[in-house]
């Protein structure tokens, strides 16, 4: 598990804490901040997700040779080409 997941995990439960606590003691200030400290953590956390989604492949994946260019064609003219994993390196 990478340190920054961890941090943003850590985040989250002090973010919820702080909104607890705010709205215990009816402070909306800190329930704001607390919303706040959720919502970033867990925009940190999908960034990190989709960073690291091992099903997109990365120019070190071209350049060692696993993936294929994948050309669709619509009456023999080439409308859109995507770059997919050879079978077996997915």
């Amino acid at each position: 598990m990478d340190i920054g997941v961890i941090f943003s995990i850590i985040g989250l439960v002090c973010g919820f804490l702080v909104a607890i606590i705010g709205f215990v003691q009816e402070k909306m200030s800190d329930v704001v901040f607390g919303i706040f400290l959720v919502c970033f953590n867990a925009f940190t956390l999908w960034v990190n997700a989709k960073e690291n989604d091992p099903l997109t492949p990365t120019a070190l994946d071209v350049y060692r040779g696993r993936t294929t260019l994948k050309i669709t064609y619509e009456d023999s003219v080439a409308l859109d080409s995507i770059v997919v994993f050879k079978k077996g390196y997915d």
